[in-house]
């Protein structure tokens, strides 16, 4: 990981133990945990990823794997197009918020 400007650049290199598999969908687990568990790395997606392109390429291994660990197709992508509203509403929020408190401390 490197530093780009203000934000942290993730460089794709994975421990060899890193096997993609999560708590698979057909599990005993309640589902709003598993939901959560998905929800949670989609989050961390979009905090760790400065740049377009990598959040994207990040996005798509996530929607891959999470497919692969069998949860349905259409819940991973609703999910997915869910979270990318919120998150970038969130960035926007924090951004008018950060302009506002520099703003405030020239005055």
């Amino acid at each position: 990981m490197f530093f780009s400007q203000r934000h942290m650049v993730p460089i794709h290199i994975f421990k060899p133990t890193r096997t993609q598999q999560y708590i698979n969908w057909n599990s005993n687990h309640p589902k709003k945990l598993l939901l959560g568990v998905m929800k949670g790395f989609i989050h961390r997606a979009h905090i760790l990823c400065g740049e377009k392109e990598d959040l994207m390429e990040e996005l798509c291994l996530l929607r891959n794997v999470f497919i692969s660990n069998g949860y349905p197709v259409k819940l991973v992508k609703e999910t997915l197009e869910i979270a990318w509203e919120v998150e970038t509403l969130k960035a926007v929020l924090a951004g008018a918020t950060c302009r506002t408190s520099e703003s405030e401390r020239f005055l």
